[in-house]
């Protein structure tokens, strides 16, 4: 029981260790290019890229291309084509904000930076629209889970 207490307590510490950005200037953020989100009666397609600058906690650079997908899938999804140079995974959601006339973009950037695994979440409310859109998504949840090994 003693080593279960431990392990939590130890995972916790890491996830409360990471310094949270103090001013808008180093706040971790991608930037969408390109959104477009056409909507039917009973769904949302929406299709855009992402990249971003080295950020902190060693957060690489990146670019994740053909991020996809629709209101109603439930969960985050892979962008098609991601240029990483570390292991990492770009997933993306979006979801109908209240009132119908906007939704929420969501991003998240998984990488392994040495001994840990990273897991970083962010959203933007966007009103709904076809047109081509650039906007800029700030990192709002950090998680970090030190590797098994």
């Amino acid at each position: 029981m003693f080593s279960k207490v431990s392990a939590i307590f130890a995972l916790t510490s890491v996830a409360l260790a990471i310094p949270a950005p103090s001013t808008p200037t180093d706040k971790y953020f991608w930037t969408v290019h390109n959104l477009s989100n056409k909507c039917t009666a009973a769904t949302c397609y929406y299709d855009f890229n992402v990249t971003a600058e080295a950020g902190p906690n060693s957060a690489p650079s990146f670019s994740a291309y053909g991020c996809e997908g629709t209101n109603v899938q439930g969960e985050f999804k892979p962008c098609t084509t991601l240029g990483i140079d570390i292991p990492g995974e770009v997933t993306t959601n979006e979801e109908s904000a209240i009132g119908g006339t906007a939704f929420n973009v969501f991003v998240q950037f998984k990488y392994k930076a040495g001994n840990t695994q990273y897991i970083v979440t962010g959203n933007e409310t966007v009103p709904k629209g076809a047109d081509a859109r650039e906007f800029k998504i700030y990192a709002s949840q950090i998680a970090a889970v030190p590797d098994k090994a």
